[in-house]
C-alpha cells in the first residue's frame, strides 16, 4: 500500500489491483520502509535499500538448506564458520 502510495505521488502509472514492486529502505521501523521499484530508472530509482533485511532473508532460506551440514542462519549471518571439501 505504501508503494502504490508512492506510486502515485510521483505520477506514475497505476491501476487499482496492480502489483506494485517495491524495496525495502528500513525494516526497523513498523510499517516498514519501502520504495516503489520504478524500471524505468536507474538502479530502479532506488537510491538505498536495508541490506541487513535482505541478509536475514537470505540466510534464513539458505539456513534450511545448510542445516544439512549443521550451520544455522545465525552461523550464516555471523560469517565465522568455514569448511573446505574434506570436512564433509
Amino acid at each position: 500500500m505504501q508503494a502504490a502510495r508512492k506510486r502515485i505521488e510521483r505520477n506514475l502509472p497505476f491501476t487499482p489491483g496492480m502489483k506494485v514492486a517495491f524495496v525495502v529502505t528500513n525494516a526497523r521501523n513498523r510499517p516498514m520502509q519501502v520504495e516503489p521499484w520504478d524500471e524505468g530508472q536507474e538502479n530502479g530509482g532506488i537510491s538505498a535499500y536495508d541490506g541487513e533485511f535482505y541478509a536475514e532473508r537470505l540466510a534464513t532460506a539458505f539456513g534450511r538448506v545448510t542445516e544439512a551440514f549443521n550451520w544455522s542462519a545465525k552461523e550464516l549471518l555471523a560469517g565465522n564458520r568455514q569448511a573446505n571439501l574434506f570436512s564433509f
